[in-house]
């Protein structure tokens, strides 16, 4: 039988490298398949509710994240289960990323479930999220599937996944979700 490997703690901070940080590291490949091609034994889960599973900054580049679970309830407007983050010094950004065939969601809402922010002196950019189930993200007021904001850069690849929620918003109030 198949055994399902997690990692879980409480990265706390707004800012915080999440639980896992990928600050500028360059040809990183995380595969929860194990081997069996498209398997997700790997399981991650952030147990705050302020910060990423994964944080990518500082001009991280050639990093792949795939066949995983990434779980988390994260209430943070600024932040995402997935971060890709900006640079404090100038350069290519985080660049060449893939994410690929994950389960990114929790069994709360989270805000993001994958954000994208970056600046115009390091733009995030030629990066791919695809075949992935994105789900429960929602929460009171503004909250998205993926989120590419302004100042992120260009060639950024989002093909076949999966936007959903499995529970009810019971918030209150008027509420705007957007899948991208």
């Amino acid at each position: 039988t198949a055994t399902t490997y997690t990692v879980t703690g409480a990265t706390g901070n707004t800012g915080a490298p999440g639980l896992i940080g990928l600050n500028g590291a360059s040809n990183v490949i995380i595969d929860g398949s194990l081997g069996v091609p498209a398997n997700r034994w790997l399981r991650f889960e952030n147990t705050s509710t302020s910060n990423s599973v994964i944080m990518l900054r500082e001009n991280a580049s050639n990093v792949t994240i795939k066949n995983c679970v990434l779980v988390a309830s994260n209430s943070n407007n600024s932040s995402g289960i997935v971060h890709i983050g900006g640079a404090t010094a100038a350069g290519t950004g985080n660049s060449n990323l893939l994410i690929d065939n994950n389960n990114i969601g929790g069994s709360g809402f989270s805000r993001n479930c994958i954000l994208a922010s970056g600046s115009a002196s390091s733009p995030n950019q030629n990066n791919t999220i695809s075949n992935n189930n994105i789900f429960n993200f929602g929460g009171s007021g503004y909250s998205q599937g993926i989120s590419i904001l302004g100042g992120t850069g260009s060639n950024w690849n989002i093909t076949g996944n999966s936007l959903y929620n499995t529970i009810t918003n019971s918030s209150g109030g008027t509420v705007a979700i957007y899948a991208i």
